[in-house]
């Protein structure tokens, strides 16, 4: 019986890791994306044409722009705390929350993971949900203790 779980869950596995949910232009309609250059100094390259509906600041207008300038002081280090993190970890990912300076919500879920070596943030307001704050450590704890296994 556990080889039939084991098995099961191998395959889980394997398709869940060939969705492309993690790629660019998979983002959730009520999120955004910023994908960052690989330097320290973590300019914005690329981001999501809906980026002003949560930041308010236009795609075009954050191109080439610091994390800082765009987020706030506080939310880049949060950031770049979250980047190292990511690096770190077996899954290559890591998710959070951050304070950014210039909206009236204040705060804004974070998922970082790298594509072709640059960072990519996907930011969302889940602020209307119920959640418990450490959850994103919980499961990044979990996803680690997966691959580890395996």
């Amino acid at each position: 019986m556990t080889n039939n779980l084991d098995s099961a869950l191998e395959q889980a596995l394997q398709q869940c890791a060939a969705e492309p949910i993690h790629q660019l232009g998979a983002i959730q309609s009520h999120g955004v994306a910023l994908v960052l250059n690989s330097s320290s100094d973590y300019n914005i390259i690329q981001a999501s044409a809906n980026l002003a509906t949560l930041l308010g600041i236009s795609a075009d207008l954050a191109l080439n722009q610091s994390l800082q300038a765009v987020l706030g002081e506080t939310a880049a280090q949060q950031v770049q705390l979250l980047i190292a993190t990511a690096h770190q970890s077996s899954t290559n990912t890591a998710i959070g929350i951050i304070d950014v300076a210039n909206l009236a919500l204040n705060k804004l879920d974070v998922h970082v993971f790298f594509s072709d070596g640059f960072p990519v943030l996907e930011l969302c307001d889940d602020s209307c949900l119920d959640k418990p704050e450490d959850i994103s450590s919980l499961l990044l704890k979990i996803a680690d203790f997966i691959a580890r296994g395996r």
